[in-house]
């Protein structure tokens, strides 16, 4: 009876905080019991927010039990290959009774991200810079064109010639890109070592503390940095070869055709559906391998965390090796959480189509507007189910794989040396 209470709490919470929003944000709603509260908008959103949370801490406290228990179902031949259903199933299990730890090692993780990265993209704006430095003459050219009868691609080989990027505007983001790469690359990329390590002791039966995810800024800080910044480099060459390298060969394309313009423009018609068929030939094929070598590569933050004998720049090479044949099911893995926020999917396509649909069937103002800040609404709202669905994710991503780990170490056992080990009883 008491969690059926605690949950009645949270749904009247969630209800006030609905209505206050919703007489705040509709003022104009023709219930007049909604309309006059429409003056206390403030004090419902924040008093339903305040007993929601209430009711959801309590109700965690109520189910929380010892996680060791569970946790210990992880060290047994059960999880041995384990489908994707019964990974997520155990550690839902185990989080449902300590989900207030990971939840905030999840978030001590993404703060020293989200302390640097928000006040570099709300004060430097680098990418809006970069986009207007590139976007701005591209829509001036294109502008200036009166005959958009030709084919893009002969559009494009009229214009690139003439493009010139701002280079005031390009140089000024360029702070704010260092700032977002280091801090990637010296903060974040060893935090997620040690954001590892933590959900692997978690699942191994231990009771880790939160702060964990910063004993990266130990001892075993260059070592994780070293190795992350290996994955990273790997990461890199695959996409300059799925994005760069097709930009590149188009470019090259075009500035050889208009260096040769005599030669070449009797067979313009035949050269440009070429160049342009082979570029997105190119670019379709290495984005599947980038998304394949991304793959490849995930386990890379768990081999550092795990294998501590193992040297850093081999941790790449033990997760490529472990990865063989299961990149399909990592991915479905990952993919397989997103049924949490279809409502937002949904919400997103329709959003679009409001307008366009009103017109078309001739709703009024007042119900356009309200399908619209209902769908946004939605959309915001289903944000929230990140703090359940992170902890979930990242527990069955590192129980997936301690399973490939059992299972590469039990049909390869003369190979365990790419993960640092001489034979099993070493181990």
């Amino acid at each position: 009876m008491k969690k059926w209470g605690l949950g009645l709490l949270i749904i009247l919470g969630l209800g006030g905080v609905g209505c206050g929003l919703a007489t705040h944000l509709l003022p104009n709603l023709p219930w007049l019991w909604l309309t006059s509260l429409s003056t206390y908008w403030i004090i419902l959103v924040a008093g339903g927010a305040v007993l929601a949370l209430i009711a959801l801490v309590s109700l965690i406290q109520l189910n929380r039990r010892d996680q060791s228990v569970e946790a210990s179902r992880f060290e047994a031949n059960e999880v041995y290959r384990a489908d994707n259903i019964d990974i997520r199933s155990r550690v839902r299990d185990l989080l449902h009774r300590a989900w207030g730890r990971p939840l905030l090692a999840v978030l001590l993780g993404a703060l020293p991200l989200i302390l640097i990265h928000v006040p570099v993209h709300y004060f430097l704006r680098p990418f809006q810079q970069l986009s207007e430095a590139i976007g701005n003459p591209i829509r001036e050219l294109l502008g200036s064109t009166t005959d958009f009868r030709i084919g893009w691609a002969m559009l494009l080989a009229g214009i690139l010639p003439d493009f010139a990027p701002s280079l005031n505007l390009f140089l000024s983001s360029i702070l704010g890109l260092i700032i977002l790469v280091f801090s990637t690359i010296l903060i974040f990329q060893p935090m997620r070592v040690s954001r590892a390590g933590y959900f692997l002791r978690l699942l191994y039966g231990k009771k880790p503390s939160p702060l964990e995810v910063f004993s990266c800024f130990t001892s075993g800080y260059l070592r994780a940095l070293s190795g992350m910044a290996y994955y990273l480099f790997w990461l890199f060459i695959w996409t300059l070869l799925a994005w760069a390298a097709p930009i590149a060969i188009y470019g090259g394309g075009i500035t050889l055709i208009n260096l040769f313009p005599e030669q070449l423009n009797a067979h313009l018609m035949i050269l440009l559906p070429s160049l342009v068929g082979f570029t997105i030939a190119w670019w379709i094929l290495f984005v599947f391998l980038w998304i394949n070598r991304w793959l490849a590569y995930s386990f890379t933050p768990c081999v550092l965390a795990s294998q501590q004998r193992l040297p850093s720049r081999q941790a790449v090479r033990a997760s490529r090796t472990m990865m063989r044949g299961k990149k399909l099911r990592t991915l479905g893995l990952w993919l397989s959480f997103l049924y949490y926020f279809l409502p937002a999917i949904a919400a997103a396509i329709l959003l679009p189509l409001v307008a366009p649909l009103s017109q078309v069937f001739g709703f009024t103002e007042f119900l356009t507007l309200s399908l619209q800040r209902f769908f946004w609404i939605v959309l915001i709202v289903n944000q929230l189910l990140w703090f359940y669905v992170l902890p979930n994710a990242y527990g069955s991503f590192y129980a997936f794989y301690l399973e490939c780990k059992r299972e590469f170490r039990e049909n390869h056992p003369d190979r365990l040396r790419i993960l640092g080990v001489q034979s099993r009883e070493n181990e």
